[in-house]
């Protein structure tokens, strides 16, 4: 599945809804990213906007081994990388 902003896409409050899907428009850290991730009761993660300037440069085993403890997937894509969800 592609994920893409269409007239068809619902806004509720702060979160962009796509079927299954959410998308927070803000930065967050792994830690609060699980937290939203809860919060949502989603279970599969797409890790957007790391890594692209220092500020927010990640530690991906860390991330990932935080979702993992917390029952979660995340994904954390190369840029122009692409997958079928």
């Amino acid at each position: 599945m592609s994920t893409t902003y269409t007239p068809a896409t619902k806004k509720r409050g702060e979160n962009w809804i796509l079927k299954n899907y959410v998308l927070r428009p803000f930065t967050m850290d792994a830690a609060d990213a699980v937290v939203a991730a809860e919060m949502v009761q989603c279970d599969e993660i797409v890790g957007v906007h790391f890594d692209t300037f220092p500020p927010i440069k990640i530690d991906h085993q860390q991330a990932t081994r935080r979702f993992q403890e917390a029952g979660k997937r995340l994904h954390l894509l190369k840029i122009g990388e692409s997958r079928k969800f």
